[in-house]
């Protein structure tokens, strides 16, 4: 009769290199400050979840638990986007509890989100003053939003100054 043993072998995940990869990389280290700043009080913690108090500009309930295939988060702040620096401290600790290494500058630099070339000031500027529009914003946030399909094609580059370019093009048309 042959016995089977079936070990189980618990495979210890990483929390931060789970958000990593879907966080901004200024985010990521906002909330790197938050964890050395001793901002996070650990409430329940054990392998495969954790809560969390983190003392922002409010306090705030950060619970981090991991699923099949990748981890369930939580964050009571207002941040609109996907994952906030209070998610980013909470998993940084976590981690660390748990005998894992922060991700290095250069892991950061390489799999967080870059920064977005046109700021919310430019898109509103965009907006109140459209003759005076930058026409690179413009340029970006069309090649970003109408083709996303089209994200690492380039495009010609606008002239700097389009009044004088085209302005250029019309006496040589005419001259000629």
């Amino acid at each position: 009769m042959w016995i089977t043993f079936i070990i189980k072998t618990m495979i210890v995940k990483s929390a931060a290199d789970m958000l990593l990869n879907k966080t901004y990389e200024e985010v990521w280290h906002r909330g790197e400050g938050y964890a050395d700043e001793g901002r996070v009080i650990m409430v329940r913690v054990n392998d495969q979840k954790v809560e969390a108090l983190v003392e922002g500009t409010n306090g705030y309930v950060v619970s981090l638990r991991f699923v099949a295939n990748g981890i369930r988060r939580h964050c009571s702040c207002p941040y609109p986007k996907d994952i906030c620096k209070h998610m980013v401290a909470v998993a940084i600790l976590w981690d660390e509890m748990r005998g894992m290494k922060r991700p290095s500058d250069r892991e950061i630099e390489s799999f967080t989100i870059a920064p977005a070339s046109v700021s919310g000031q430019s898109i509103d500027a965009l907006f109140n003053n459209p003759l005076r529009a930058d026409l690179d914003a413009i340029r970006v946030l069309v090649e970003y939003t109408a083709f996303p399909s089209r994200r690492k094609q380039t495009h010609a580059k606008l002239p700097k100054h389009p009044k004088r370019e085209a302005t250029r093009i019309l006496k040589e048309q005419f001259q000629g």
